[in-house]
């Protein structure tokens, strides 16, 4: 169905930028409010037991309605529209519109609950000993789990039999060591009355990083890192139960628009709603739409550089990609670092980078194993030190027999070359909805902006490090 965008739908988008939703997600949720009488309200709907689902064809609540079950010991209904199920069996569903006199009727048919609930594994971790933790919650009717992990090249079959109670479902739990980092597979199948069940939400997936590249430049695609993900929950915030957030927008979880007509689980846990995110950053085109802005065009970034990208990108939505905004022509129009030259670390101990050419000079930060800097000159100052400048800005001087240089490589545009001050003053322009000023929205722009140039995902707002917009300055 083809909708049309009108103000009240750009109003929720900007509005859920505010307190730090997606605003995609809202804009893929409106519809006319007319489309009861389009006959999109559905005359039957097949319900698993402990699921809900809102029959409301808006995402936003609607106050204007009056909703009725015939039978609320089966299944109960709230004046949000969202159907909450209590028991299998059969009851009807209805719905009064004032505004037409007209009533409508959805039968309601509560069923088995699903043979699996979720299963997930650490969210996209990056660890260096390659060993994850599964965990699946099924019914209390299943007696064993069993779980397949797989990738392109490995395949590992287990059961798990130890189980703990974990709110009315049985949660399993079991530790896996892998062969290698990449993306993996995850299928759970429970057993039940003697038969292995699976359903839709049998099915997942995890990705292992290498910890050691983490700061690393390439042109490579990638995953948000966990550091990253934990910033945007904190600064979505969670709620485990639906709720209307300020926009009028139906909510759950870590920002997660409720669909109208699917069924979804209630009452969630953090672990649940983070799985709920990654899966939205990933499958709605977040994590793509950066990657593809990016490697498309030829650009060298590292890993705190598309956390705060993804960030950005799920608060404010895709559109500063998708249209000629001046941010994204200043990541386009990044020009060729005239220095080839670079280094890395090769010391497991790390290395220092110190303010002048002698270790008697005071330590500015200290690098991992592995990490990639730019050489500013190629020759050596006060016998084997090099001049440095590290992906989050710093120069300074290593000890020449801890580098691997490499020197003659292709010049590539560097995200790290960025005109910076530039891309500060377009990056705080995103603090506006419906044409005003918001602390709040400054405040995770600000933020976010550490995590960009100085990979510092723990920072308050520091609002006398940048400079701040003059149409919200006298708010700060």
């Amino acid at each position: 169905m083809l909708l049309k965008i009108d103000k009240n739908k750009i109003y929720s988008y900007l509005m859920r930028g505010i307190v730090g939703i997606s605003g995609c997600c809202t804009l893929l949720g409106c519809f006319p409010y007319n489309i009861y009488a389009s006959g999109i309200f559905p005359s039957s709907y097949s319900l698993p037991l402990g699921k809900d689902v809102l029959l409301w064809p808006r995402r936003r609540a609607c106050s204007n309605v009056v909703w009725k079950s015939s039978n609320s010991e089966v299944a109960s209904i709230n004046s949000y529209g969202i159907v909450h199920s209590h028991s299998m069996g059969k009851t009807e569903i209805s719905v009064f519109n004032p505004q037409s006199h007209i009533t409508y009727i959805c039968n309601v048919n509560v069923v088995k609950p699903e043979p699996v609930k979720c299963v997930y594994a650490n969210v996209n971790s990056q660890n260096s000993n390659l060993s994850v933790n599964i965990k699946a919650l099924t019914p209390k009717a299943a007696t064993a789990v069993k779980i397949e992990v797989t990738n392109k090249d490995y395949k590992h079959e287990f059961q798990i039999y130890n189980k703990s109670e974990n709110r009315g479902w049985y949660s399993w739990s079991e530790n896996v060591s892998l062969p290698c980092c990449g993306r993996y597979n995850i299928k759970a199948l429970s057993l039940i009355n003697g038969h292995w069940k699976e359903c839709s939400n049998s099915y997942s997936h995890f990705y292992i990083d290498d910890k050691n590249k983490d700061c690393e430049i390439s042109n490579s695609e990638r995953n948000v890192s966990q550091k990253g993900i934990n910033f945007i929950s904190q600064r979505e915030g969670f709620v485990p139960y639906a709720y209307k957030d300020v926009a009028n927008v139906l909510t759950i979880g870590y920002g997660k628009v409720i669909p109208s007509y699917n069924s979804f689980y209630n009452n969630i846990t953090k672990d649940e709603a983070l799985i709920d995110l990654v899966n939205i950053l990933n499958n709605s085109g977040f994590v793509s739409a950066v990657n593809n802005l990016l490697v498309k065009n030829n650009i060298q970034f590292n890993q705190h550089q598309f956390d705060a990208l993804v960030s950005f990108t799920y608060n404010v939505g895709k559109t500063w990609i998708y249209e000629n905004s001046n941010l994204k022509n200043l990541i386009l129009n990044i020009k060729n670092s005239g220095n080839n030259i670079h280094g890395v670390v090769n010391s497991e101990d790390g290395l220092y980078v110190r303010q002048h050419p002698n270790v008697q000079s005071s330590k500015l930060t200290a690098l991992p194993h592995n990490t990639e800097v730019t050489l500013l000159n190629a020759e050596k100052k006060n016998g084997n030190w090099y001049h440095i400048k590290t992906s989050s800005g710093i120069t300074g001087y290593c000890y020449g027999d801890f580098l691997k240089v490499e020197i003659g490589q292709a010049c590539k545009k560097d995200l790290r070359c960025i005109e910076k001050e530039s891309f500060i003053r377009e990056f705080l322009k995103y603090h506006h909805a419906q044409g005003k000023c918001f602390k709040g929205l400054l405040a995770r722009r600000l933020m976010e902006l550490e995590i960009f140039f100085y990979g510092n995902y723990s920072s308050r707002p520091n609002y006398q490090k940048y400079i701040i917009p003059p149409c919200i300055k006298s708010k700060i």
